[in-house]
């Protein structure tokens, strides 16, 4: 019986858009410029298929990106194709380019390839690419944390790629007090800057498992009697977040049985959230900025993109 290669296209997503993502402000800017909308300018319009190839360290949140972008793609009208290419059968990568592009003769397509790494035979993908562009309507993404230098020549010739680094402090204070926000008071100056710093190195779920340490230290404070469930509204008490950054890195402490369970932190939040609400969140005033992908050419080319693999 021969193999059905549809079977290896993933075609439903969880509608997820760009509101789900915390932080990662800027490549959220720029990659939403890529989706089409009444509102966009023409010179951002998708007019030709295009392939772009996101590299980085773990963590840095290039998949999350990518998984809300092509939530905001499905919204504008495209359909969603992903394909994991470690579960291609050697040899099958013509066949499944085929079917592909017999999605694209269907409309435009927003296409997710994961593990790029794993793709042994190139050609298949770049005469899939050749005769996307031909039709105008395929966005070609990819992800890997492999260096972008170590992949197929034929792959760095043919994605645009842009690396994405680990957060930055401004990143991170975005992501931090977003994340914090919507469950306790505004941080504190003084907290979330012992925050920012102490969290320097870290990736994204470095720092989602940091705060988890902190829901847990107030936790047991709670349990212990040591402050009320109307304190802990304030979580940017300074003990609480110097004994947490005191640990080692949350990564580093994955096997050692440290940590809150979902159940434990669900109940936490539900505590905290009935002895006071956040306060609302003032909207930022009304600026006119650049077009999102005109703000690279402002960046140190040597900080954002890779010289030699850029094209």
């Amino acid at each position: 019986m021969g193999v059905n290669m549809q079977d290896y296209i993933q075609t439903s997503h969880s509608g997820n858009t760009f509101e789900k993502v915390c932080g990662r402000g800027f490549w959220k800017r720029i990659l939403k410029s890529y989706v089409p909308d009444e509102t966009t300018d023409e010179a951002l319009q998708l007019e030709t298929s295009q392939a772009i190839l996101l590299y980085g360290p773990f963590g840095a949140g290039k998949t999350t990106l990518l998984y809300a972008q092509a939530g905001e793609m499905i919204s504008a009208g495209y359909q969603y194709l992903e394909v994991d290419l470690r579960d291609i059968p050697d040899g099958r990568m013509p066949e499944l380019c085929e079917e592909i592009l017999e999605y694209c003769a269907k409309g435009p397509c927003y296409l997710y390839l994961d593990h790029i790494e794993a793709l042994s035979d190139c050609m298949p993908l770049w005469e899939l690419s050749a005769q996307a562009a031909e039709d105008k309507n395929c966005l070609t993404m990819v992800a890997t944390a492999e260096e972008a230098r170590t992949l197929n020549p034929v792959i760095r010739k043919l994605f645009q790629t842009y690396y994405v680094g680990l957060p930055d402090a401004s990143d991170r204070r975005s992501y931090l007090d977003e994340m914090l926000q919507s469950r306790f008071e505004h941080p504190s100056l003084q907290g979330m800057n012992l925050l920012v710093d102490g969290t320097e190195g870290f990736n994204y779920l470095e720092m989602d498992a940091l705060i988890n340490q902190i829901k847990l230290q107030i936790k047991y404070r709670i349990q212990n009697h040591e402050i009320t469930v109307e304190q802990a509204v304030n979580i940017m008490d300074r003990d609480i977040l110097e004994e947490v950054l005191a640990m080692k890195k949350p990564e580093e402490r994955k096997n050692d049985g440290a940590g809150i369970s979902d159940a434990n932190i669900a109940a936490l939040m539900q505590m905290v959230a009935s002895a006071k609400a956040a306060p609302p969140v003032e909207e930022p005033e009304e600026k006119i900025e650049r077009a999102p992908r005109d703000l690279l050419e402002d960046l140190d080319p040597e900080a954002v993109f890779d010289q030699g693999l850029y094209f």
